[in-house]
């Protein structure tokens, strides 16, 4: 039977985002103080290590222990796979916990993901044309024609590129799910850092 204080701490693989990715300014050490995301909610937890490593280089992969202080939030903390700790609404740090199997969650290597060839087109116009445009808009920029950023504004808003994206994303996700499990998705989905959990205050 485990017990309370087992329970209560995990060994967790995670990699602390630097300051440019919008993580903490200074390095996080043993001990430090977090808000573990544990899906609907978040609860407060510590990050401790057994190496005897004074603090958690920012980048880098590292192996720490996790221990929740509130006892009544055992069965969620039980249940995760994925580490996201937080500062306030900052996002500081990303991972996986190391106690579990995920091979029948992990998506199996060798699948292959068809497309027709519609669809391929379809992607293949879509992404030429934003990448090209892109591109183009940025040498503007470079070049001072447009310091307020209005080009790149309106080829979103107005031009529709968010929503060609969009189409584009639909395709993909279409094809990926007629390979893949949603067990599985659900595994590669966890690992997806969005721009705006980087960059919180903004």
């Amino acid at each position: 039977m485990t017990s309370d204080r087992t329970a209560t701490v995990r060994p967790a693989r995670v990699r602390f985002l630097t300051t440019a990715e919008g993580g903490r300014i200074s390095p996080a050490s043993p001990g430090t103080r977090s808000e573990l995301d544990l899906g609907d909610t978040q609860t407060s937890c510590i990050i401790a290590d057994d190496t005897g490593r004074e603090i958690f280089p920012p980048g880098e992969d590292v192996t720490v222990q996790i221990k929740v202080i509130f006892p009544w939030v055992v069965k969620d903390f039980q249940r995760l796979r994925k580490v996201r700790l937080y500062e306030g609404s900052r996002l500081v740090a990303v991972g996986d916990f190391v106690d579990q199997t995920r091979t029948e969650t992990r998506p199996a290597s060798g699948k292959t993901v068809e497309l027709s060839e519609d669809e391929a087109l379809a992607v293949y116009r879509v992404l030429n044309e934003v990448v090209v445009s892109l591109g183009r808009i940025s040498s503007r920029e470079s070049g001072g024609e447009d310091p307020e950023g209005r080009y790149l504004s309106g080829y979103f808003s107005e031009d529709g590129a968010t929503l060609r994206l969009a189409e584009a994303r639909r395709v993909i996700n279409d094809a990926v799910e007629r390979s893949f499990s949603e067990a599985e998705l659900d595994a590669v989905d966890d690992g997806i850092i969005y721009w705006t959990d980087r960059h919180p205050a903004l």
